[in-house]
């Protein structure tokens, strides 16, 4: 998977912005990269969720959660996956730093299952360094998972956090 050297004509068109109270939660986007909807929920009401809009159609999402004073976590980043590939997921990340240190924090984290290759390459390009694993993660949240989750036909069993100082 190589990211583009230079941000493709559709990222640059598209805007980037808070959800408000007129959108539509994208629960298609925000499932497909946390399967729990119990868990989504308890994030989007604690944290900040951003839209990536083109003609007023949402093609990405990102929530940003308060971790402590110092660090903050993005808890969710999801791509349409008709769009993946072109940078959109790069330009989310780029924007969650920015929100992160205007509002003064020192490190920001994002998480993913272990054998989820192609976000772990997106993260470690983007400055994120290995921080730490908590192990059988997903085995032992099996009530926010109704069955096995898989990657790439592998079995997610641990957590891996990635982190990076701002």
């Amino acid at each position: 998977m190589e990211l583009p050297e230079k941000e493709s004509q559709l990222v640059i068109c598209s805007q980037i912005r808070m959800l408000n109270d007129n959108d539509k939660i994208p629960y298609n986007l925000l499932l497909d990269a946390d399967p729990s909807k119990k868990l989504v929920d308890s994030y989007l009401s604690s944290g900040e969720t951003y839209l990536t809009v083109i003609e007023n159609e949402t093609i990405g999402v990102c929530v940003l959660v308060t971790v402590n004073s110092e660090t903050i976590e993005i808890k969710n980043l999801a791509v349409a996956e008709n769009m993946r590939g072109q940078g959109i997921g790069a330009r989310m990340i780029k924007n969650s730093f920015q929100i992160a240190k205007q509002k003064g924090y020192k490190t920001i984290l994002i998480a993913t299952s272990t054998p989820n290759i192609g976000p772990l390459y997106l993260y470690q390009k983007m400055g994120f360094e290995y921080d730490y694993l908590v192990k059988h993660y997903f085995d032992s949240n099996i009530n926010n998972y109704n069955e096995p989750l898989f990657d790439h036909g592998i079995k997610c069993n641990h957590l891996i956090v990635l982190s990076k100082r701002l």
